[in-house]
Parts: C-alpha cells; sequence; structure tokens
C-alpha cells in the first residue's frame, strides 16, 4: 500500500539566482519519508533533464517516469515588491493524458490507499484523466488545477469555468487563496458546497481546516522563520492522505501532517 503522487517535476528558479528541483513528487516524497510512509510516484520530465530526478529516486519506494516534451519551469520570487512570494510559470509541461493512465500509471499506482494527483495548472489534469485514475483508486487533486490557468508568466489565480473535475475526488487540497477565488469560507456549511467528501484547506503556517464526514475541524499551525516554504502544502497533502489510509480521524491526520511539515521546514531551513 502507501501513497502515489502523479504529477510533472520541475525547474524551480529560486529568486532567479539558483535552480533546483521542483513538483509535487517531490516535495510530497520527502514528507513521507519523515512521516515513516511509503510513497511510489510517476511523474514526466524532459529526457534532457532526467538529472533531475536524482533526489526523487533516492525518497520513493517506486519511481516510474517518462519523457515530456518539455520541462515545467517555475521562478519562485521571495522579494517582491507586495513582499509576498510571486510565482512565474516559465514552461507549462505536458499535460496528463487519460491514455497515459491506461498505459502506465495506472499499473504503477495500483496497489495504492490514495493517487494524489499533485496539479501545477489547470491543464495538468482533465477531467477525463481524473475519471481514469478514479477507476483504481481514491483520488486526491491539489487545487492549483483548478483556479491557476495554465499560461505563462505570473501567477494569477481565476474562478474555473466548470468543477466537472471535482466528481472523480475524494480529497481536495486547498490553499486559503485558493478556496477564496471559488467563493469559498473556512465553514462547514460553504465547504460542503462543493460536494467532495473531505477538503483540506491549508492556512500557511497558521494551521489548516479540514472538512471531512460533514464535520469541520481546525487544525493548529506552528510558526517558522524561513523564507522559502515551497512545497509545504504537498508536503502536507501526503502525510494526511497517509495518516487517513492508516485510519486516523481527519483531526489526528491533520495534526500529524502539520507537525511533520513544520519539523522539515525548521530542520531544513527552508530548503525543500
Amino acid at each position: 500500500m502507501g501513497i502515489a503522487v502523479v504529477g510533472l517535476t520541475t525547474i524551480d528558479w529560486i529568486d532567479d539566482d539558483t535552480s533546483t528541483t521542483g513538483g509535487a513528487p517531490l516535495h510530497a516524497m520527502r514528507a513521507l519519508r519523515e512521516f515513516g510512509a511509503p510513497g511510489v510516484t510517476a511523474t514526466k520530465v524532459a529526457a534532457a533533464d532526467h538529472q533531475l530526478l536524482a533526489p526523487l529516486d533516492e525518497l520513493a519506494e517506486e519511481l516510474t517516469w517518462r519523457a515530456a516534451a518539455e520541462t515545467a519551469t517555475y521562478t519562485l520570487v521571495h522579494d517582491s515588491p507586495s513582499l509576498e512570494r510571486q510565482v512565474i510559470i516559465e514552461a507549462l509541461g505536458d499535460a496528463w493524458q487519460p491514455a497515459e493512465i491506461d498505459d502506465w500509471v495506472m499499473e504503477a499506482t495500483r496497489d495504492c490507499a490514495f493517487v494524489h494527483a499533485g496539479a501545477l495548472s489547470l491543464a495538468d489534469f482533465p477531467a477525463e484523466t481524473l475519471a481514469r485514475l478514479a477507476r483504481t483508486n481514491r483520488v486526491s487533486l491539489d487545487g492549483q488545477g483548478l483556479v491557476r490557468p495554465a499560461r505563462l508568466g505570473p501567477v494569477v489565480h481565476e474562478r474555473p469555468s466548470s468543477l466537472e473535475m471535482l466528481e472523480h475526488i475524494e480529497v481536495l487540497k486547498l490553499s486559503l487563496e485558493e478556496a477564496a477565488v471559488l467563493g469559498l469560507e473556512p465553514t462547514r456549511e460553504s465547504l460542503a458546497r462543493l460536494g467532495v467528501p473531505e477538503v483540506v484547506l491549508t492556512n500557511g503556517e497558521k494551521g489548516a481546516w479540514i472538512f471531512a464526514a460533514g464535520e469541520l475541524v481546525e487544525i493548529a499551525g506552528a510558526p517558522v522563520s524561513v523564507k522559502n516554504t515551497s512545497g509545504a502544502g504537498d508536503g502536507f497533502i501526503a502525510c494526511y492522505l497517509a495518516a487517513r489510509s492508516e485510519g486516523a480521524s481527519a483531526r489526528d491526520a491533520g495534526a500529524r501532517a502539520a507537525d511533520t511539515v513544520s519539523a522539515l521546514l525548521r530542520n531544513r531551513a527552508g530548503t525543500w
């Protein structure tokens, strides 16, 4: 068993100065290693950039990948004029097609308790692709796949024209900012309107809210004195799913996920 993460491996430029491997698979596998749960991943990267997979190969119980036409590339600016992190899309990477799920992803993730679709933009996981994943697994989705348009340049969240893809998922991970774009608030009544069985709503170091079984619980956060917190949300949802697959309540799963991510950020001084 274990948790599977399907998503693109990225080149992340940090403050336009240094580059590093990024993407949901890496961040999730790193958190799962700290958490003590097995993780497998299916990812894509351009063949010329295959060296980006080296750290992921060390962390995942099983890694399967195929060559993409281009590697998704991002610039993360932490000293923007607004004093908030700015995310700039330099290259989108390849979308996940339904045929890929049937061809190789399904086999790689077959025995996993959950498959998390680590979306980077609206183009990554079409509704039909999520439907194929849901045939054999319980599926979780990153909310970036709902509100982040698939276009180059600075990220500006937008409300999607359709929420069709939510029909195929059991867990939705959203940041508070992403939820606001969808017109949602951290209340039981608001999150219930999505029709998704579980919603994990993160709010950085301030904690999270989790909607599950018709109830809303709040998870306390822990302050961290680091600038680069990239991947914290990927780590949180991976650990949350791992705990839920072990039978933990939503409250306990959220608390364990928060503790794990806080420890990683402190121990690595923000380097993910």
